[in-house]
């Protein structure tokens, strides 16, 4: 008789006889073992640092294994003698098997896809964790290492390169255009030199397949004696233009060649010589920017196509003026600089009424003026930008212009960024409008994004180290001090003596630590190396004074310059506070009277002048006053909706109430910033300074202690996932 019935179907008797073998069992347990193993190897990889070859061969050997489990379960059993091949199924075995209820047969089965089911997914996660490390550990090498991209051949017109990879994560095309030479080798010609190339990046910087390193990070490497390769590393670049400007008479010649840094030969180069006219320069800074986008295989869109066919203006004393112009806004914030803008943007459109980007230019400059002064003419700010959208409507720079008048005068973020961010589509490559992003996004409490958008920043402007202490506010505003000490050290790579990065690390190592040992050896150090300045002593002030060096703290403070009235500020609330905590009652009172005449009266709408004053009150022993003035400016700053500056003035106003021995009032504003992303007051500073000395044996400190300890412990929870 047959062994099974006819009626049955052939998979049954099949699955049957996988049963029968314990095949089902075996994938059961070998995927649950296979699983596990994966873990441990997932484990033990990121624990020992081992490569990501170990992840993957460990995968490849238990996926391989499976099948051949499977196979050997088949055609083998074990017995009590050994191992021998499978003996054919018993008359009616098979039968048993598939009559059997389900509650016998399907356990199996189930088991056997649950082992089937952990194998895959183990092999999975493992593999795209491999995966991700190894982009990661690439991404980390492109941006310290040059393409190696293929070579090319010199001489005029385009040598397209046949495979050219991308050092970008969006696959644009990476490029550093460094200054260009003066040819003519006089004083006379250099502004212009300078104007030719800051106006090719800006060309440059309008095609979205480009990714294009700002001026401020290749300005630097003017008369280098660099090689091109170095240079490439640093910027973190594939591709290099260099070039160099002759102008005799009326006459211009401008030659360039792209080069491949990885082989140093030229991808790409050209010369071109025209009479001395606005109209040829910009013609010849549009046919550059088209071949170095033929030559990097970077394709233009009809918008770009049109955009780089703009003539800005046909007066060259025009747009020579507004070139100083430009030059002075980058160095914006000190006075002399802020006025040289100014004035080269008025005489720029003053030469040439049609010149868009000019009148854009001047509205900027005003309206960061008016944040500043109160003697900013701001019709005239809003007529220059209603003339920059008559003679170009839509374009990056009206757009930036916009964005910043609503910033700097009208404080409506959301519309400020709204116009960032169509400049931003406009000028992909303009570090600059990335940067504004950022700091728009700030005062609007967004820090996480903010930290993301200077990121980006930095990726085209890597050598400004302005862009690394904003993303440092950026993460210590979330107590993210691991992320901050990081993005400080990047920045003092390319910037060792900026005071401002130093005085940072020194702040962050304290906040990290919570002590002062560290702090102070490395401000011990630095001091010898960098020069005296406001933020460096400041930060070596404060260490002096919470380590009970009073004199030393003051005469730290008195050794700075203070170049801004900015700095005087900081220096009377600074001295007043120490004189104060150690009785000298006398200096505290004229710190505080010093600090009353020169309260600004530009910022009253926001709080910050009556922060100032409470801060002097409470020097001068009023406490009604300063109770008064710190009420005021907590109104004040909430109104304002800027959720960077609030805080700040928050906290500002907790010395105030501490001046005046108000612990109620001060606690319920720090259990406010504990609860918000804030800069300014830490658990260090609550731990170390003496501003809270007497605070901290009041009933309410361990409730606020406790507050700023829970918000620290999270954010150090947050940076150790992301590898800080």
């Amino acid at each position: 008789m047959p062994e099974t019935p006819t009626h049955v179907p052939g998979y049954q008797r099949f699955f049957a006889e996988l049963k029968r073998r314990r095949v089902f069992r075996v994938m059961a347990v070998y995927g649950a073992t296979g699983f596990v193993v994966l873990q441990v190897a997932d484990l033990l990889a990121e624990g020992l640092a081992l490569p990501d070859v170990v992840l993957r061969t460990a995968t490849f050997l238990v996926l391989i294994g499976f099948p051949i489990a499977i196979v050997l379960a088949w055609a083998f059993e074990m017995t009590p003698q050994g191992v021998k091949k499978t003996e054919d199924a018993a008359p009616g075995e098979l039968t048993r098997i598939i009559e059997a209820p389900r509650s016998a047969r399907w356990p199996a089965g189930l088991l056997a896809l649950a082992g089937i089911a952990a194998l895959v997914w183990g092999a999975w996660y493992v593999g795209k964790r491999a995966g991700e490390s190894a982009a990661n550990l690439t991404a980390t090498a492109d941006a310290t290492a040059p393409s190696t991209g293929p070579g090319g051949s010199a001489g005029g017109g385009a040598v397209r390169p046949a495979a050219l990879r991308s050092d970008s994560d969006d696959g644009r095309r990476t490029i550093a255009v460094l200054p260009f030479e003066n040819m003519a080798g006089t004083a006379e010609a250099e502004p212009f030199v300078v104007g030719v190339h800051d106006d090719l990046l800006t060309q440059l910087s309008k095609i979205n397949a480009l990714k294009v390193t700002s001026r401020t990070s290749v300005k630097e490497y003017r008369d280098t004696e660099k090689s091109i390769p170095e240079i490439a590393s640093e910027l973190g670049v594939e591709t290099v233009l260099e070039g160099g400007v002759q102008r005799a008479g009326n006459q211009v010649r401008i030659n360039v060649q792209l080069i491949d840094p990885s082989t140093d030969e030229h991808l790409w180069a050209e010369t071109y010589d025209a009479q001395l006219t606005a109209e040829n320069v910009f013609s010849i800074q549009s046919e550059i920017a088209r071949s170095v986008a033929d030559a990097l295989e970077a394709e233009l869109s009809p918008a770009e196509s049109r955009e780089l066919a703009v003539v800005a203006t046909r007066n060259l004393d025009a747009l020579a003026a507004y070139h100083a112009g430009r030059v002075a806004w980058e160095d914006r914030g000190a006075g002399v600089q802020d006025s040289l803008a100014l004035a080269g943007f008025e005489r720029a459109v003053e030469l040439d009424p049609e010149f868009a980007d000019a009148w854009a230019g001047l509205s900027m400059i005003l309206s960061w003026n008016a944040q500043i002064r109160t003697d900013v003419d701001l019709e005239r700010a809003r007529d220059a930008i209603e003339r920059a959208a008559e003679l170009a409507p839509g374009s990056g720079a009206v757009e930036m212009a916009r964005g910043y008048y609503a910033y700097y005068v009208e404080r409506r973020f959301e519309e400020a960024l709204a116009h960032f961010r169509t400049a931003d589509r406009l000028r992909p490559s303009d570090a600059g409008v990335k940067a504004a992003i950022a700091y728009i996004l700030r005062r609007q409490g967004d820090f996480t994004a903010a930290s993301e958008e200077f990121s980006r920043a930095i990726e085209l402007d890597p050598r400004n180290a302005g862009l690394y202490i904003g993303q440092a506010e950026a993460f210590v505003a979330l107590r993210r001090f691991r992320a901050a000490e990081a993005v400080i050290e990047r920045g003092l790579v390319i910037a060792p003596r900026n005071t401002r990065l130093i005085a940072y690390k020194i702040d962050t190592m304290v906040d990290l630590d919570r002590s002062l040992a560290r702090a102070a050896s490395y401000a011990a150090e630095i001091g010898l190396a960098a020069p005296a300045d406001f933020d460096l002593n400041h930060a070596r002030a404060q260490l002096a004074w919470a380590a009970g060096e009073d004199a030393m703290a003051l005469e730290l403070l008195d050794a700075a310059p203070r170049l801004s009235e900015v700095d005087e500020l900081r220096y009377w609330i600074d001295s007043g506070f120490i004189h104060r905590v150690k009785g000298d009652l006398e200096a505290s009172r004229d710190a505080g009277e010093r600090l009353e005449r020169m309260a600004p009266t530009r910022t009253e709408r926001d709080g910050i002048r009556a922060s100032f004053l409470s801060i002097a009150r409470g020097l001068q022993l009023d406490s009604v006053g300063a109770r008064t003035r710190a009420a005021e400016a907590i109104r004040r700053a909430e109104e304002s909706g800027d959720m960077m500056l609030g805080p700040r003035l928050l906290a500002t106003n907790v010395g105030s109430y501490m001046l005046v021995g108000d612990h109620q009032a001060a606690t319920g504003v720090l259990l406010d910033l504990a609860g918000r992303p804030a800069e300014g007051i830490t658990v260090a500073d609550l731990e170390l300074s003496p501003i809270f000395e007497e605070f901290r044996a009041s009933e309410e400190y361990p409730s606020v202690l406790a507050a700023f300890e829970a918000v620290e412990a999270e954010a150090a929870r947050i940076d150790l996932e992301a590898g800080y």
